[in-house]
């Protein structure tokens, strides 16, 4: 923080640490068979490339998916129509887990066959995403879902955005109700809510949350989830953060205590000066990028918080990538 800023935390946390390998639940893999040699490759694109790298085994894979790279060469080496498919995404919950393949032309019969035997060996849900991102299960439409901390439960679908690190994802769950310390008689506002991932374990312990999130989809999960738990003080709603906010419902109707933010990589500069008429106690933000984090600090400090907690989460163990939450309060 004071590399990029001059913030300074009144207290640093320990860091949230996790197992180095064995600890990514979702993936994406990349499929391709080159026109040269007709040779197939199954793995991962360079960074900011779209060169791929043929991997035979990737450790940081949750152990379940020990064979996965082995089985799926083997299965789509012998498709004859393996050149319609341009990737696989992998989602894995708690007991579950699921394969969604791309593809940008109908699959034949028995390609399709041949990827329900795959889910049979690797006892995983197949689904298949056409060109329309039109989706169909193939084989064992199981339900994924995940214990976001003892009491609540979150079911996704493949290929929905989850916190790849199942660990670190409750250990940073627990801490933002550690942090917050939220009360009965109090209101949440959590934006980039995702499927609910802070808003519904923290809803048990305050009068209302409000939920806000730019996919559609996703507030559609967390609704969801909210009915699943039998969390009846959540409200979800769509919108694009990244534009104006003033004028929307949730905004007007709403004044939070607590703010929780988990905004992308280019943080949230722009939101930041319009949450500040809404004179939230306390703001909690998850950054995945240390820079965003340090700007966006310098307008939370200026408005009058002070930075009271802050924290790293090795979210990506045996990467340079790592994740950070602070906590702002307002400054007495």
């Amino acid at each position: 923080m004071q590399r990029f800023s001059d913030v300074s935390p009144e207290q640093i946390d320990n860091p949230i640490e996790s197992r180095p390998t064995g600890y990514r639940r979702s993936a994406r893999i990349g499929i391709n068979q080159r026109q040269r040699d007709g040779a197939l490759l199954t793995g991962f694109r360079r960074r900011q490339s779209a060169k791929l790298l043929n991997i035979e085994h990737c450790p940081v894979l949750d152990s379940r998916l020990d064979s996965l790279f082995q089985k799926l060469h083997e299965t789509l080496a012998e498709t004859p129509d393996v050149r319609h498919i341009t990737e696989v995404l992998v989602s894995l919950g708690d007991s579950e887990g699921a394969l969604r393949f791309r593809a940008v032309k109908p699959l034949s019969s028995t390609t399709q066959q041949r990827l329900v035997e795959l889910g049979k060996q690797l006892q995983l849900s197949i689904w298949l995403e056409d060109h329309q991102q039109n989706l169909t299960p193939l084989h064992h439409q199981a339900e994924l879902g995940f214990q976001a901390d003892p009491q609540t439960q979150l079911f996704f679908q493949p290929g929905d955005f989850l916190q790849v690190n199942a660990e670190v994802n409750r250990a940073m769950i627990a801490r933002a109700k550690e942090w917050l310390d939220p009360q009965p008689e109090q209101t949440l506002l959590d934006l980039f809510c995702g499927l609910g991932n802070f808003a519904l374990p923290l809803a048990r312990h305050l009068k209302q949350v409000v939920g806000v999130e730019g996919s559609q989809t996703m507030v559609s999960r967390a609704q969801q989830n909210a009915l699943h738990n039998q969390l009846h003080n959540a409200d979800f709603y769509c919108a694009d953060l990244s534009q104006p906010i003033k004028e929307t419902a949730w905004y007007r109707q709403y004044r939070p205590d607590l703010i929780l933010l988990d905004p992308p990589r280019s943080g949230a500069a722009e939101l930041i000066p319009q949450l500040l008429p809404l004179k939230p106690r306390k703001i909690l933000y998850i950054a995945c990028n240390p820079a965003a984090l340090a700007r966006d600090a310098g307008t939370l400090i200026a408005a009058g918080y002070d930075m009271t907690r802050f924290s790293v989460l090795d979210m990506f163990p045996n990467t340079s990538h790592i994740e950070s939450m602070a906590l702002f309060e307002v400054r007495k």
